[in-house]
C-alpha cells in the first residue's frame, strides 16, 4: 500500500514507514515536522505563522496562552488554520468552513502525543536519529 499522512498524521505515517517499510510501496508525507527531536524548525515555523496571521496574530497569541471557552477554542483554531491558505483575502473564510460544524480539538491529547513523540524520536529503540 501507499500510506498518506498529513500534519500529525504525517508523523504517524513516517513512524509506521520506518518500522514497517516492507509493508509499504510508498509514503506521501504532507506538512509533517520530520524527526528532528530538537525541533530546530520550530522558531522559523512560529515566525512564518505570525506573519501569515497578520493582524490576527495578537489575538491568536492571547488565546493560545490561556484557558479558553469552546467558542474561543474554535476562534483560535480558525485563526491558526487560516495561515495555511495562500489566498490570504479569503483565508479566514476557508478556515471557518473547516471548523463548521465545530467538533472541537482535544488540546490535552495533542499535548500528550507531542510529548510522547519528543520522548520517542531518536531513541535507540526507534533505531533512527541517534546522536
Amino acid at each position: 500500500m501507499t500510506l498518506l499522512g498529513h500534519s500529525w498524521g504525517a508523523q504517524l505515517a513516517l513512524l509506521y514507514a520506518l518500522e514497517h517499510s516492507e509493508r509499504l510501496d510508498g509514503l506521501v508525507y504532507v506538512s509533517g515536522t520530520g524527526i528532528d527531536q530538537n525541533a530546530t524548525w520550530h522558531p522559523e515555523y512560529e515566525r512564518n505563522l505570525r506573519e501569515a496571521l497578520g493582524p490576527g496574530s495578537g489575538r491568536w497569541e492571547a488565546l493560545s496562552r490561556r484557558d479558553r471557552t469552546d467558542a474561543e477554542d474554535r476562534e483560535m483554531s480558525v485563526l491558526q488554520w487560516s495561515a495555511d491558505f495562500t489566498e490570504r483575502d479569503r483565508a479566514l473564510e476557508h478556515a471557518d468552513r473547516m471548523a463548521t460544524p465545530w467538533f472541537g480539538v482535544n488540546f490535552e491529547c495533542n499535548k500528550i502525543l507531542s510529548a510522547e513523540g519528543r520522548r520517542r524520536w531518536g531513541t535507540p529503540e526507534r533505531g533512527f536519529l541517534r546522536s
